[in-house]
């Protein structure tokens, strides 16, 4: 029998509640901006063999937002 494996941890309902409002707030200056594609874009951030500085980071996942 192959066992389940389990997950590291689960979000906590605040924790997912303060995603969705970061969510909201980002989407206010570019439409494409959802909670899932804000979780989408952290998790393969954080699956990378490198975790790149956040000023990097922040650059290319708001690309020209603020421009």
């Amino acid at each position: 029998m192959i066992a389940a494996v389990k997950p590291a941890g689960s979000s906590s309902d605040a924790e997912v509640d303060a995603l969705e409002r970061v969510a909201e707030r980002l989407a206010g200056f570019d439409t494409r901006v959802s909670a899932e594609w804000l979780d989408g874009w952290l998790a393969a951030l954080a699956s990378g063999p490198v975790r790149p500085p956040a000023d990097e980071w922040l650059a290319l996942m708001l690309d020209d937002t603020f421009d």
